[in-house]
């Protein structure tokens, strides 16, 4: 575009003076950022007695799910370091917690280190 014009704001015209130039972006494969989070949401949630997690691996790797209190105590495991083949992966979440509230899931692989919160009725 040839430098100086005009862009509208709340539909009035204002000249500015420059040019707008398409930037370009490359990046390599390998530090291409993910299209969608390798950790999907719990279905459902809030959970009374089960939760379903997705996850999507891009290499085999081992995975540990571990649940947290918002005071940060540890107080489930349902996975520790067992191993996933790549590719996409549903896990039934059947964990015991003390009592109804907000937890933190995190879900540790030895590339990616990722949390959500879940919510558990009785």
């Amino acid at each position: 575009m040839a430098a100086g014009g005009f862009f509208a704001i709340a539909g009035r015209a204002h000249p500015f003076l420059g040019s707008i130039v398409a930037p370009t972006v490359s990046v390599d494969a390998a530090h291409a950022p993910l299209s969608v989070s390798p950790l999907g949401p719990f279905r459902p949630n809030p959970f009374q007695s089960a939760t379903e997690l997705s996850f999507r691996l891009d290499v085999a790797d081992r995975v540990s799910i571990h649940v947290f209190d918002l005071a940060g105590r540890e107080v489930a495991t349902p996975l520790d370091r067992e191993r996933f083949a790549a590719g996409e992966h549903r896990v039934m979440l059947r964990a015991r917690l003390p009592a109804a509230g907000v937890y933190l899931c995190r879900l540790t692989t030895s590339t990616l280190d990722l949390t959500r919160r879940l919510v558990f009725l009785p």
